[in-house]
């Protein structure tokens, strides 16, 4: 078995992109990735109150997108094609490692903090699409608290991967840095000061770290949260 490599990259302060649960998000269309299967959708969510939300969404179709992480009251799911799985317990105003895996067509699985917590093998293919990625919005409806540290891979990460990247990036007080190095990432979107426009406004950007430029653009006006939350 080939060991998993841990990246440890410092940083100096806390940060996230803040959502007010109205109409902000963050967009990159079209995106360069494999549109098909496998694929792992990768993030750090902080819901701010309890609420039934998407938090985002992996292709332009909304009625069955590729994949869609989402909040229901004080429950974790997912939405794959046209189905929703997963039912674990949340705590709003508290940080979540949250890992979507689409390993087929019809096989896919939910992590929470590393640990896999629900799958599904019922999907259905969705719709042709274009490839487009929204954080934080999905239509006209935004979630409401914060994202950081999103992550985008062409490949389904394994079970051990997924618990690696949790573990090497929740060190939240020195700002969630590290993982399992870049290969599938397509898309990394690390949050931080250095990596984000001016007030996240207009045609600012948050800054793809993955090498292959799938910057995104900020709309309804996101913000940096700077913050220093307590090691999870």
């Amino acid at each position: 078995m080939k060991p998993i490599a841990i990246v440890l990259l410092l940083a100096t302060t806390a940060s996230a992109i803040n959502f007010d649960g109205i109409d902000d998000g963050i967009e990159r269309n079209p995106i360069s990735y494999n549109a098909n299967f496998p694929w792992t959708m990768v993030g750090w969510y902080k819901p701010r109150v309890n609420q039934v939300k998407f938090m985002g969404i992996l292709g332009s179709n909304t009625n069955r997108p590729r994949g869609a992480p989402s909040q229901n009251s004080t429950l974790w799911r997912a939405y794959i094609s046209d189905l929703f799985f997963g039912s674990t317990s949340l705590t709003a105003g508290t940080w979540y490692h949250y890992a979507l895996v689409r390993s087929t067509q019809a096989d896919a699985a939910l992590y929470i903090d590393g640990v896999q917590v629900a799958t599904t093998a019922g999907g259905t293919a969705p719709p042709s699409q274009t490839a487009r990625l929204r954080v934080g919005i999905i239509g006209t409806t935004s979630w409401d608290g914060e994202i950081d540290d999103f992550r985008l891979y062409n490949r389904a990460l394994s079970n051990s991967e997924i618990e690696a990247l949790y573990r090497g990036t929740r060190n939240l007080a020195r700002k969630r840095v590290g993982g399992i190095g870049n290969r599938g990432r397509n898309v990394y979107w690390p949050m931080r000061d250095a990596q984000i426009g001016t007030n996240m406004t207009g045609a600012n950007t948050v800054r793809d770290a993955s090498g292959l430029g799938n910057h995104a653009t900020g709309t309804g006006g996101p913000s940096l949260s700077i913050s220093n939350p307590a090691v999870k």
